[in-house]
C-alpha cells in the first residue's frame, strides 16, 4: 500500500523465503511502483536491540534497588520526627505541668515538620493553661457552689461534696436518684413545666428553687442549669450549678411580710387620718401640730382661715401663734400649756382671744396634749385644735345683759308686790276668806 502511494519508507515483511526481513523501499516512477533498495533479516537487525534491552533491564533492576534503598532512607528520615511528634502527642498529659514536657527538635531540613512541632508546642501550652484554668474554676465551684450532673431524665449522675453537705444525703444515696429527692414541693407544676420546656429545648435556665434537706429543713438555691448536647445535637446531660441563698431569701420573705404589714398599717393610718381630717373639717376646728425639738408649728388651712389669712400668709414659726394671743390672756395660756408639757396634766384647754388679720380679736377654745415623749419623759410633740367660740361668748354676753336688765327692771315692782301680799297674808287688812287666803299664800310664795 505504501509502495503504491508514491512514497518511500521502511517496512517489516516476509521475503520470498518467508523469512521476516526489514527492508527499505523507494518509489520508482519508471517502473510505476516501489522497489526494495536494501533489506536485512529481522533476527540480525534486532540483535543489538536485544542486547541493549538486557542491559537496560539490568540497569532498571539496579536503579530500582538503589531507588528503594534511597526511598527507605529518606522516608525514615522524614517519618522519624513525625513518629516522635505523634508519640509525644499520644503520651501528652493535660493534667500535668506541660512546661516539663518538651517536644524533640525536628530536622530543620523539613521546615513543615519543624512548624508542626512548634505548632504542637504552642497548642500544648495553651491547652495546659486552659486545663489549669478549668481546674481552678472547678475548685472554686466545688468550694462555693452546689454542683450536680444529671441525665436527660433528671437522674443524678454525679454530685460534689457541697451538694451532699447541704442536702444531708451521702453521695451513694444521691447517685441514680431523681432530683425530686430534694424537692420541697413548694413550686407549682407550671413552674417545673416551664423549666423543663426551657432546658429540653437546649437553652439554659436560671431561677430560684426551694429544696428540702434530708432532715426536713427548707433551703433556697439560686440555680443555673445548662444542657450539654452531642455531635447530633441531642441532649446527653444537664449540669446544674447552685448557690445557697437561704439567708437572703428568708430576709427577703421577712421583708415582704413586714412590708405587707407596714402597708396595711399605713393604709389603716391613712384611713384614720382621712376620717380625722373629715371630722375636723366637719367640726370647723383648726388643727395645730407643735414640734418641741425644732419649735416649729404646723397650722391647718382652717386654723389660718379662721383668722382671715390665706394658707401661704402664715408660716411655721411658734411666734405666728404666740404673737397673736391677747396679752392679757397669754400668762394663763402658757401656764396651762407648760403644765401639760411637764406631765402634770393629761391635756389642757383654755379660752383666750387671738388677733385676726383685720386687727379684731376672736375668742377661741384651745385644746391640746403632748402625744410623744422620749425615754426620759421629755415632751417631743404636742397637737391640738382651735374652736371658734365667738358666738358662744356673744350669747353669754347677751344673757348676762338680759339677766342684769331683768333683775334691775323687775326687782322693784316684785318687791312691792311681795310686800303687799305679805301684809294680806299677815291679816293686817283684816281677815280674808279661806279660799282667798289660799290664793294670797300661793301668790306670795311665787313672788318670793
Amino acid at each position: 500500500q505504501r509502495c503504491l502511494s508514491e512514497e518511500s519508507g521502511e517496512s517489516l515483511d516476509l521475503d520470498y523465503r518467508d523469512v521476516p526481513i526489514i527492508h527499505g523501499f523507494r518509489y520508482v516512477k519508471e517502473i510505476g511502483g516501489g522497489c526494495i533498495m536494501a533489506h536485512v533479516d529481522q533476527t540480525e537487525a534486532f540483535l543489538p536491540a536485544q542486547a541493549l534491552s538486557g542491559i537496560a533491564f539490568l540497569m532498571l533492576i539496579l536503579l530500582s534497588a538503589l531507588g528503594a534503598i534511597f526511598a527507605v532512607a529518606l522516608s525514615n528520615k522524614i517519618a522519624k520526627p513525625i513518629e516522635n511528634i505523634t508519640r509525644n502527642i499520644a503520651n501528652f498529659n493535660l493534667d500535668s505541668d506541660n512546661t516539663h514536657q518538651v517536644m524533640p527538635m525536628a530536622d530543620p531540613t523539613y521546615r513543615e515538620i519543624e512548624q508542626l512541632a512548634e505548632t504542637f508546642d504552642e497548642m500544648a501550652s495553651k491547652l495546659g493553661s486552659a486545663v489549669r484554668d478549668k481546674d481552678a474554676l472547678l475548685n472554686a465551684l466545688n468550694l462555693h457552689a452546689i454542683v450536680s450532673v444529671s441525665d436527660r431524665d433528671g437522674n443524678i449522675l454525679d454530685v460534689n461534696e457541697a451538694f451532699c453537705k447541704r442536702s444531708g444525703y451521702s453521695r451513694s444515696e444521691l447517685l441514680g436518684k431523681n432530683h425530686r429527692i430534694v424537692s420541697s414541693r413548694t413550686q407549682d407544676r407550671e413552674f417545673w413545666a416551664e423549666m423543663w420546656r426551657t432546658i429540653s429545648s437546649g437553652k439554659p435556665w436560671r431561677g430560684e428553687l426551694c429544696n428540702r434537706a434530708k432532715d426536713g429543713t427548707i433551703y433556697w438555691v439560686d440555680t443555673f442549669i445548662a444542657p450539654f448536647t452531642n455531635d447530633k445535637g441531642d441532649i446527653e446531660k444537664y449540669i446544674s450549678i447552685r448557690v445557697d441563698i437561704t439567708v437572703s431569701k428568708n430576709n427577703a420573705l421577712a421583708m415582704q411580710a413586714s412590708n405587707k404589714i407596714t402597708s396595711v398599717a399605713l393604709e389603716e393610718m391613712r384611713i384614720a387620718e382621712e376620717r380625722l381630717a373629715f371630722a375636723f373639717d366637719g367640726s370647723g376646728d383648726g388643727v395645730w401640730d407643735w414640734d418641741l425639738q425644732t419649735n416649729k408649728v404646723l397650722m391647718s388651712k382652717r386654723w389660718k382661715s379662721m383668722l382671715g389669712f390665706e394658707e401661704h400668709e402664715i408660716g411655721s414659726e411658734l411666734t405666728e401663734w404666740s404673737s397673736r394671743v391677747h396679752p392679757e390672756d397669754m400668762p394663763k395660756v402658757m401656764l396651762e400649756v407648760q403644765a401639760n408639757i411637764e406631765g402634770k396634766t393629761e391635756s389642757f384647754f383654755n379660752e383666750h382671744r387671738i388677733r385676726c388679720k383685720d386687727g379684731s380679736y376672736l375668742w377661741i377654745l384651745d385644746r391640746g396634749k403632748v402625744v410623744t415623749r422620749d425615754a426620759d419623759g421629755n415632751a417631743l410633740r404636742m397637737i391640738g385644735t382651735h374652736t371658734d367660740i365667738s358666738q358662744h361668748k356673744e350669747l353669754e354676753r347677751i344673757k348676762a345683759e338680759l339677766i342684769s336688765t331683768v333683775s334691775h327692771e323687775l326687782r322693784t315692782p316684785v318687791t312691792s308686790i311681795r310686800g303687799a301680799l305679805g301684809l294680806l297674808e299677815a291679816g293686817v287688812l283684816g281677815e280674808l276668806p279661806v279660799k282667798a287666803m289660799d290664793f294670797v299664800k300661793v301668790a306670795h310664795r311665787n313672788s318670793q
